[in-house]
């Protein structure tokens, strides 16, 4: 099995579906195991040799049209007690390699959040102490006011001055 991922040059997602050999004029019956761009790996029984030429028919999930791919045969193995076959695709179109392409990006993607998750779930967060329910609070004082300091203008009125304008402004109106 580990020759065989040696052998991949894409990235593969798995593919648990029903799919259809067309080796001539006979039709059989098989389950998709995985797929990839370049091919997918199917178990059921053929007699088939690497180098058959053949139709490969599956669906992805999701998907309402069935693929239609023509392939060559390049490996069969035993692989927990069941062949395994190995089909690497031929002349296929763009619209199907962007239909395999999306399903196994986004099965990488929803795979590589999963592992990130479990991931976090196993990392030991730090504990955060909360403070206590009913936090005793001092009051707070008011500033105390401030007098305003700084250069003087040459039109300041002091206070004092005010008092004496006003006080002079109403003797006058009493008179």
């Amino acid at each position: 099995m580990k020759a065989t991922q040696e052998r991949r040059r894409k990235p593969r997602a798995p593919l648990d579906s029903d799919a259809i050999i067309k080796i001539g004029n006979d039709r059989l019956a098989c389950r998709t195991l995985d797929v990839a761009v370049r091919g997918i790996a199917l178990t059921g029984t053929m007699h088939s040799k690497p180098g058959d030429r053949m139709q490969v028919e599956f669906k992805l999930p999701n998907q309402r049209d069935w693929i239609s791919v023509n392939g060559v045969l390049v490996r069969g193995e035993q692989r927990r007690g069941r062949p395994v076959w190995g089909i690497e695709f031929q002349n296929i179109n763009h619209r199907t390699v962007g239909q395999i392409e999306r399903y196994v990006r986004e099965f990488l993607v929803g795979e590589a959040r999963e592992r990130y998750q479990r991931r976090q779930a196993n990392v030991v967060q730090p504990r955060l102490t909360r403070p206590p329910r009913n936090p005793v609070v001092p009051p707070r004082k008011k500033p105390a006011p401030q007098k305003k300091s700084g250069p003087k203008s040459q039109y300041a009125i002091e206070n004092n001055d005010l008092k004496k304008i006003f006080k002079a402004a109403i003797d006058d109106l009493e008179k």
